[in-house]
């Protein structure tokens, strides 16, 4: 191939290739685990997607949002409580059920694939 062909051919198919790439990205974006990683980073999920594995990895992200929230929340005010105060056990329960829930949920999160096993572990 003369080096003129070769300038003209090979913008053509760069061209080409860009122009398929958005298609590809786009069907990457709708993977369940796009949507847990885009709701975990509190980035909104993409309107476009519909699938039910994508709308329930979502869920299940904001749901393990909330619950971080509460405990954190629970934490805080149970500081500062008096250690004598009835509300301090409550709060306690309140704590070790949110933890439980947690764990559950970073389980399902491991079993469907929308993070890695390892991952779940790092995020204590």
């Amino acid at each position: 191939m003369s080096l003129p062909r070769l300038a003209v051919v090979l913008p053509v198919l760069l061209l080409a290739a860009c122009a398929h790439a958005p298609n590809e990205q786009a069907a990457a974006d709708c993977s369940p685990r796009d949507a847990w990683e885009r709701v975990r980073a509190g980035v909104a999920t993409q309107a476009a997607c519909e699938a039910d594995d994508y709308l329930r990895a979502a869920r299940l992200a904001r749901e393990l949002g909330g619950l971080e929230a509460q405990r954190a929340q629970l934490d805080a005010s149970l500081a500062g409580l008096d250690a004598a105060s009835p509300a301090v056990g409550q709060t306690r329960r309140r704590i070790r059920q949110i933890d439980v829930d947690i764990e559950a949920i970073r389980g399902v999160a491991v079993t469907r694939g929308l993070v890695d096993n390892q991952q779940s572990l790092d995020t204590d």
